[in-house]
């Protein structure tokens, strides 16, 4: 990557995470104010754009693509429950990626707790409504939110998020962090060896795998 193009990058796309850190005690009115900036459809062209012009080539950018998410009647997962549909623009009009996910206080803890889902049956149309028996709980994978005023940082717990790999195979682990906000979600997911914490695609972690949904 050219220098110029890099800091730009790293200066536009750094967000802090500080995993969960010292932040605000939240509240049953940040869940639903997480769960409100969270709902609707964001796509990340903005992003793209910004580093075509920062000289980025085709295979250092981030792709092209739209983030629906939409509230679901899930009364045995919880008050907000919403099916999370990734589309890559301009390609099929089948989504990349579905999750159903869940957001609520966890007093004990003094943190937003957002449950990851993964849908068992792929022709389920989780929009009309699931259950619990319909899913397969992501353990490990729940992302935890502190409130910084209207911001909302977040973070899986460290290399307990385990990737899926063959017998054999050293195991893997997947780095999540996410940022919402009223107007945007950012989300940086990345493998690593679980043994050495080295990520899976050789390269150095300089936080560039962040990708920017803008709210639509």
């Amino acid at each position: 990557m050219h220098r110029p193009a890099a800091a730009l990058i790293l200066t536009l796309f750094a967000f802090q995470i500080a995993a969960v850190a010292q932040a605000e005690t939240p509240t049953e009115s940040d869940v639903r104010d997480i769960a409100a900036a969270f709902t609707g459809t964001f796509d990340s062209t903005a992003q793209y754009n910004m580093e075509v012009e920062a000289g980025l080539s085709e295979a250092e950018r981030h792709p092209r693509a739209r983030l629906i998410n939409s509230v679901i009647p899930a009364p045995t997962l919880g008050r907000r429950v919403f099916s999370v549909e990734e589309f890559a623009l301009g390609a099929t009009a089948k989504p990349t990626r579905r999750r159903v996910v869940s957001f609520e206080l966890d007093k004990p803890a003094q943190v937003i707790r957002m449950r990851q889902y993964e849908i068992i049956d792929p022709a389920l149309d989780v929009r009309k409504g699931v259950t619990k028996e319909q899913l397969k709980p992501l353990d490990g994978c729940d992302v935890l939110f502190q409130p910084d005023g209207e911001i909302y940082n977040g973070a899986a717990e460290d290399k307990a998020c385990l990737a899926p790999t063959p017998a054999g195979e050293p195991k893997e682990y997947v780095g999540l962090r996410m940022t919402v906000t009223p107007v945007q979600i950012m989300r940086a997911e990345r493998i690593y060896y679980l043994d050495s914490g080295r990520p899976v695609d050789g390269r150095r972690d300089d936080g560039t795998p962040t990708v920017h949904f803008r709210s639509q």
